[in-house]
């Protein structure tokens, strides 16, 4: 009896021990489970406030880039209205009662309103300049909630709108009474986030209660199984008892396995915050980075800060080869490793775990002296589509398990966006060659001589000193492209080009202004006259002599000279078309002169501009005595289907014959006569369409019209169309307005107003000479603009010259991208023909098809 009294006690003291030490344990988990949601409140605000201010600062740039004329419609695009109606949106698709929002103690909208527990956040911020966030719990209707609040920082973009009120957007200080005078570095308010504590608290202690359930479920159990035991009094006390103790030190390191286990998954969600953070912090870099070399050289620093990564190296493909542009972290390693070649030939992500005999030794002593557990090779491509790679960015780990699958795919995440990131930087590096360098000798091109021109007079004017202009032209160039072809001569192009910017000043601008004509700006030669001749005159020898060097070309030598035009700048004294003209006319008189020699401007050349006054006076009296007529070339589709014309003046005078128009057409520009002109020729097309309105063909035919920038900026230009146009009663839908780029650099307001009305008539648009002047890409995204005409300089090249196929080819891309026809005019050969066709063009004018013929010709 005493040895079942003894169980008995036994038992007491065994299931008391039991439950207070699973009491004991429940108690701890509940506490590391109210620290746990804690700690998941802060992670989620954490990651929403990221978020919530790399919108709202990308919002921002992007809305003082866009230039957005703010009114009482435009007001909703204010990124502080914008980001007011993010958070009601999100307030309201919300399904945990989540709320994010930025908030003012000196609001402008009643949205932006601070409450009470913002308020005192704001003012702890203030106190505390250092802190960058605080949470808190607090009570809202009878809700307990976690308040996560960080500050908003006045930055510079910010004082637009909030600094004084004299200087900011005169939008936002008329609308505005508040928010003013703000200096960079204020407070300007908090981000504030409001998590229902119930939320986080619910999904955590649900797997608590499930678990201490369980739990208690196996105590209660187990003790019922011992106490049944027991009262059976049987032999098998003593190996119950034992069976008992087995089964409290189970359970016993069960929970201990299970506490264990809450502790690993809470470490590994801090591991993932942390990658996740240096993610956002690298994206951050790829927003503001400002040249490739910082992207590359911050993103690779960022990566390596994280102690995930032991090494990170990026590398691009330079001249056909991989080569580093970044190495941190252990020793920087600046060799190109297997791993790397082979995800950039397969394109696609590598990751290396055995690190067996099949590697280098080199690669075995710092896996052994560094603990490198894996090797991660991401390919870096323009985007995920890519067929190809042009760069890999390989990051090392000593992490015990090497990389998880979450972290491989936010490495690969972060890939796709460097990679988006680095290309961007390529096209505009490409953009800008472009737009303002040669493409064959890499020479600035005459629009960025122009720009250096405009500075340089502006110079001239404050320095008071003289700069110079020469124009050079080598001679016999011609037949170099006949004999040898043209490779040939763009080499000899290019080797000019080089002896050129050689032998001149850094400060000097070389440019090539076309075909085998350079143009040389000097400026800051001398105060006086004499001497800035003298000094440009050497400099003019340097030239004639590096020009008379042979030029090899395929070991074979070509030997050329120059003839050098030189004029003469001081201020504003001359337009820049002027100083051109001068050079070009001193270039000629210097070929005249026997070559290989150079002429400054003379007054004898006044004798040209006399002829050209004598020419202007017999165009005024062409006009008035019918000398002049229409001609129209046609105008064919792919199929070689006549789908309009374009209507070109002629000039016959009664002494002189037919007058080119390349040689009377600028006389009436710089004249003023271009719009009489200009009128004439619409009028004489209107009613050549209304005559061909009965034909069967022709009645569908439209008419291509040049106009004039002089006759398109005149007041009355389009109330004369129109009057026209009710003369005729002919569909304006027939006539298609061809404009010249230049239009689009002199007062673009008014200019869009006016195509925007000629498209309301109903006439079509065409950019004639497309390419060969101001080629921006704007207009063509603002501009109703129906056609692209490529310049018959670039088709005349053709097949001959790459560089003039690249442009032709990118016109064509550009206009089937922003959905324009596009027409090559001067085609003259079936190989040009088939150049073209093969390039996607879908239209064609020139003489393979038709030459200008009088109406009279298209009678039948």
């Amino acid at each position: 009896m005493r040895k079942i009294n003894f169980t008995k006690q036994l038992f007491r003291i065994i299931a008391s021990f039991i439950v207070v030490a699973t009491l004991l344990i429940t108690f701890y988990l509940y506490q590391q489970t109210q620290v746990l949601i804690e700690s998941r409140a802060l992670q989620k605000a954490r990651s929403l406030q990221t978020y919530f201010v790399s919108m709202r600062y990308v919002y921002h740039q992007q809305f003082l880039k866009s230039g957005l004329d703010l009114n009482d419609s435009t007001v909703g695009f204010l990124p502080a209205h914008a980001a007011a109606f993010i958070s009601d949106e999100f307030e309201k698709r919300s399904q945990d009662g989540v709320t994010i929002r930025n908030v003012t103690d000196r609001p402008r909208n009643p949205s932006n309103r601070a409450d009470a527990y913002e308020l005192a956040a704001i003012r702890y911020f203030t106190e505390n300049s250092d802190a960058k966030e605080k949470l808190t719990r607090i009570k809202h209707n009878n809700q307990e909630y976690f308040f996560y609040s960080s500050p908003l920082k006045i930055e510079s973009y910010c004082i637009k709108c909030h600094g004084k009120k004299e200087e900011i957007i005169p939008y936002i200080a008329k609308r505005y009474k508040s928010a003013y005078n703000y200096k960079i570095g204020d407070i300007r308010g908090v981000t504030s986030i409001k998590i229902p504590r119930k939320t986080i608290a619910d999904q955590t202690l649900s797997i608590f209660w499930k678990e201490a359930l369980l739990s208690w479920t196996i105590i209660f159990f187990l003790l019922g199984l011992i106490h049944y035991a027991i009262r059976q009094l049987t032999l098998k006390e003593v190996k119950a008892k034992k069976l008992l103790e087995s089964e409290v030190k189970n359970r016993t390191s069960e929970l201990q396995e299970i506490t264990q286990d809450l502790k690993d998954s809470n470490a590994y969600q801090q591991h993932l915050y942390s990658i996740l953070r240096t993610v956002a912090d690298s994206n951050k870099i790829l927003i503001t980075a400002q040249s490739l070399e910082e992207l590359i050289q911050q993103t690779a620093l960022c990566l390596v800060a994280n102690k995930a990564f032991l090494s990170v190296k990026i590398s691009l493909i330079e001249n056909g080869e991989l080569q580093v542009k970044a190495s941190n972290g252990i020793d920087n390693e600046w060799h190109i490793l297997p791993i790397e070649r082979i995800a950039l030939e397969r394109n696609t992500s590598i990751i290396l775990t055995d690190f067996s005999s099949d590697i280098s030794e080199e690669c075995r002593r710092k896996v052994a002296e560094y603990g490198i557990t894996a090797v991660y090779a991401a390919t870096l491509r323009k985007d995920n589509l890519a067929s190809e790679a042009f760069g890999v960015m390989m990051i090392c780990t000593s992490q015990e398990n090497g990389f998880t699958a979450e972290e491989t795919a936010m490495i690969d995440e972060l890939s796709g966006d460097l990679g988006f990131a680095i290309n961007s930087f390529y096209q505009k590096e490409n953009i800008i060659k472009l737009s303002f360098y040669d493409p064959l000798t890499e020479l600035p091109n005459r629009r960025l001589l122009i720009e250096r021109f405009k500075q340089a007079m502006l110079t001239s004017s404050r320095t008071l000193q003289f700069g110079g202009l020469l124009f050079i032209d080598l001679d016999n160039f011609k037949a170099i492209n006949d004999i040898n072809g043209h490779i040939a001569g763009d080499e000899v192009l290019k080797q000019m080009g080089q002896r050129l910017s050689t032998i001149l000043r850094q400060s000097d601008t070389v440019a090539r202004f076309g075909g085998d004509e350079f143009v040389i700006l000097i400026e800051n030669i001398g105060a006086i006259q004499q001497e800035a001749a003298a000094a440009i005159q050497t400099a003019s020898n340097k030239i004639l002599e590096a020009a008379k060097e042979p030029f090899i070309v395929d070991n074979h030598p070509f030997y050329l000279s120059a003839s050098i035009g030189i004029v003469l700048f001081f201020g504003e004294d001359s337009t820049i078309d002027q100083l051109f003209t001068y050079a070009d006319s001193a270039m000629y008189a210097a070929k005249n002169s026997g070559r290989n020699t150079s002429r400054f401007y003379d007054s004898l050349l006044q004798e040209t501009m006399a002829e050209n006054a004598r020419l202007t006076h017999a165009l005024r009296m062409a006009i008035e005595g019918n000398q002049l007529y229409v001609v129209y070339q046609e105008q064919v589709n792919i199929q070689g289907v006549t789908q309009g014309v374009e209507a070109l003046l002629r000039w016959d005078h009664p002494e002189r014959g037919l007058i080119p128009p390349s040689l009377f057409i600028p006389l009436a520009e710089s004249s003023g006569m271009i719009i009489a002109l200009g009128d004439w020729v619409f009028n004489e097309v209107t009613k050549q369409i209304r005559l061909w309105d009965t034909h069967p063909i022709k009645q569908n035919w439209r008419i291509s019209v040049n106009v004039s920038p002089k006759q398109f900026e005149e007041e009355r230009y389009i109330a004369k169309l129109q009057e026209q146009l009710s003369l005729t009663e002919i569909n304006p839908a027939k006539i298609r307005l061809e404009l010249t780029e230049g239009l689009l650099i002199h007062d673009i307001q008014n200019t869009m107003e006016k195509i925007h009305t000629l498209k309301a008539i109903g006439f079509t648009l065409s950019i004639d000479d497309f390419g060969t002047g101001y080629s921006s890409l704007s207009y063509l995204k603002n501009l109703s603009i129906d056609e692209l005409k490529i310049d018959q300089s670039f088709v005349k090249a053709l097949p001959d010259s790459l560089s003039d196929q690249i442009i032709i080819q990118t016109i064509i891309t550009i206009g089937k991208t922003f959905g324009l026809e596009v027409i090559a005019e001067g085609v003259e050969t079936v190989e040009q023909f088939e150049l073209l066709r093969d390039m996607q063009c879908n239209a064609f004018q020139g003489f393979l098809f038709s030459r200008p013929q009088r109406s009279e010709y298209y009678m039948n």
